[in-house]
């Protein structure tokens, strides 16, 4: 772990979790067709959410940054948020706790 403080917020600022470990583990460009909804449904709730054209013309895929396991989640926060935990063990061994805002 770094001392050097590192928070991921939402656009508003209205959501932040802070990372105690705020060095990136792992990086990928998924392609499946999940992410892909995700991100669209994103782009969907909001003019700010926009999928880069790239994605949308299928060029490539959705990047997934994955961070210690170790969230620092305030009670403001966890009221926005949904954490979903995933019964299936990815192949870095570890289990994905996806976060997902409510509403």
């Amino acid at each position: 772990m770094t001392d050097t403080p590192a928070v991921l917020a939402c656009r508003c600022g209205a959501c932040r979790i802070g990372l105690s470990d705020p060095r990136m583990r792992y990086r990928a460009e998924c392609l499946c067709c999940d992410c892909r909804q995700r991100g669209l449904i994103s782009t969907a709730r909001g003019t700010g959410n926009a999928l880069p054209e790239a994605v949308l013309r299928y060029e490539r895929g959705i990047d997934l940054y994955y961070f210690a396991n170790a969230l620092i989640v305030d009670h403001a926060s966890r009221a926005l948020l949904e954490l979903v935990a995933s019964r299936q063990v990815v192949d870095i061994g570890q289990r994905a706790l996806p976060v997902v805002g409510r509403g």
